[in-house]
């Protein structure tokens, strides 16, 4: 096997990393800026309860659709899934429905969970032991400078 075909799925799941968190670096500035806003700062531990309260279901539920289906089906369908419940709370917002702006807050950080929880479930399927101890790094290094990027394409505009 040449070296590229050993690589490529490491470049692959690192590209993840660097979309997901590149993503969420432009989400998250804007996001909190919107919730400060509309509720103030003092309802931020609110919104972390909420976070907190969310995620503990979304990743029960992404576990047992992580027993039942592949990786590929289980991103696309969360993707999917995500962008619909996006789509609602947008529409809510644009409606004035109370609680938007709180639902859109706890979204953007369970959504960011949950594609990261299928990024490592990725990586362990598609890795060996010996792989990964040098690969994961490149992982962490590939969402970090995503999410770096996502924070300055943020400040610059």
């Amino acid at each position: 096997m040449s070296t590229w075909a050993r690589l490529l799925p490491a470049l692959g799941v690192g590209a993840l990393a660097y979309v997901i968190l590149l993503a969420y670096g432009i989400a998250r500035p804007v996001t909190d800026s919107l919730f400060i806003a509309t509720h103030g700062s003092r309802w931020l531990p609110a919104a972390w309860l909420g976070v907190a309260a969310a995620i503990v279901p979304a990743v029960a539920l992404y576990n047992r659709f992580a027993a039942r289906f592949d990786l590929t089906t289980l991103l696309l369908g969360s993707t999917l899934v995500s962008a619909a419940v996006l789509a609602l709370i947008a529409l809510a917002r644009s409606g004035g429905l109370p609680g938007a702006t709180f639902a859109l807050y706890v979204w953007k950080d369970v959504h960011v969970v949950v594609l990261l929880e299928i990024l490592w479930s990725l990586a362990n399927v598609v890795f060996r032991i010996r792989t990964a101890r040098w690969a994961y790094g490149g992982f962490l290094v590939a969402g970090s400078l995503g999410g770096a990027t996502g924070n300055l394409i943020v400040e610059g505009s």
